[in-house]
C-alpha cells in the first residue's frame, strides 16, 4: 500500500510544480529538497482542477495552435446569459488586426472585422442610404452657374466605400429649342462628380416638359459623416428652367453607400 501510495504523489508531482503551482509535465526536483504537505496539495489542486475543467490562464500558453482535425464545439451553449458563449477580442479601432483570419469587434463603431492578411476589411456593414422627395413646389433657376436645387441634400456617415448618387424628376424650359439644363452632385461643398458642368440634357421645345434624370457613382469617400448635393444650371441663350417638383409631378434625389 505505501508503495502505490508514493507511485501516486509521484505521478501526481509530475503534473505540476511544486513552486509555482502550475500545470506542466514534469517537476525536477533539487538533492535534498523536501516534498512537503504544501506543495503537493498545492499540485493536487492544479490537477485536480484540470480533470474537473476549471483550468484558468495561467494553466495556458499564451498561444495555443491546433492541428488539423481539431474540432471547438460550443454547440450545447445556449446564450442564456452575458457570461457564457464566444467573446471576441475588442479595440476602439480594429486597424492594427490584420493577421489572416484574425476577428476584431470595433467598439466604437459596433462592428465586425476580419484580418485579410494585408488589412482590418470590415465585414456585414448594413448598407446606409437616404432619399429626399420634393413634392412643396417647383423649382426653377436663371443661373448658368451651377448651384443646388432647393432640398435636395443628403447628409449620411459612411465608410471607406464609393456612393451611389441619383436624382429624377421632370424639367423645362422657357426658352429657345437647343438651350439646356445641366445636372451634378458636389460632395462635402468641395467636389463636383461629374466635372465642371455635370450631365447636360437639351431642351427639345420651349416649355416643354421632358426627363431630367442622372445616376453616378462617387470615388471612395473616407469613412465619416458626408453632405451630398444634387446641382444644376442653365445654359443657352438665357431664360428660366423649371425642375417640376410639386405634389403631382414629384422630384426625387437618393444616396445609397457601395460596399466593396
Amino acid at each position: 500500500m505505501r508503495r502505490i501510495l508514493i507511485a501516486f504523489l509521484l505521478a501526481l508531482c509530475s503534473f505540476a510544480s511544486a513552486e509555482a503551482g502550475l500545470v506542466s509535465l514534469s517537476t525536477t526536483w533539487s538533492d535534498g529538497q523536501v516534498l512537503s504537505h504544501s506543495a503537493l496539495n498545492n499540485n493536487f489542486t492544479d490537477i485536480t482542477g484540470v480533470l474537473n475543467g476549471s483550468v484558468d490562464n495561467a494553466n495556458l500558453a499564451a498561444t495555443i495552435t491546433f492541428a488539423d482535425g481539431d474540432f471547438i464545439d460550443l454547440a450545447a451553449i445556449n446564450m442564456s446569459s452575458a457570461t457564457e458563449g464566444l467573446k471576441l477580442g475588442q479595440a476602439a479601432s480594429c486597424a492594427s488586426a490584420t493577421a489572416e483570419g484574425q476577428a476584431c469587434w470595433d467598439t466604437d463603431d459596433d462592428d465586425f472585422y476580419i484580418g485579410s492578411g494585408a488589412a482590418a476589411i470590415q465585414v456585414g456593414t448594413a448598407t446606409v442610404a437616404n432619399v429626399v422627395t420634393r413634392t412643396t413646389a417647383d423649382v426653377t433657376t436663371t443661373s448658368a452657374t451651377l448651384a443646388d436645387l432647393t432640398g435636395a441634400t443628403i447628409t449620411m456617415t459612411t465608410g471607406a466605400n464609393p456612393v451611389l448618387l441619383g436624382f429624377s424628376g421632370g424639367c423645362q424650359h422657357s426658352n429657345a429649342a437647343g438651350d439646356s439644363i445641366n445636372m451634378n452632385f458636389q460632395v462635402d461643398d468641395t467636389t463636383l462628380v461629374l466635372g465642371t458642368l455635370g450631365v447636360t440634357i437639351q431642351i427639345a421645345a420651349i416649355n416643354n416638359n421632358q426627363p431630367c434624370s442622372v445616376t453616378t457613382m462617387t470615388a471612395d469617400q473616407t469613412a465619416a459623416s458626408h453632405q451630398f448635393d444634387f446641382q444644376w444650371s442653365e445654359t443657352g441663350s438665357g431664360g428660366t428652367a423649371t425642375m417640376k417638383c410639386d405634389s403631382s409631378s414629384a422630384c426625387t434625389f437618393w444616396a445609397v453607400e457601395v460596399q466593396d
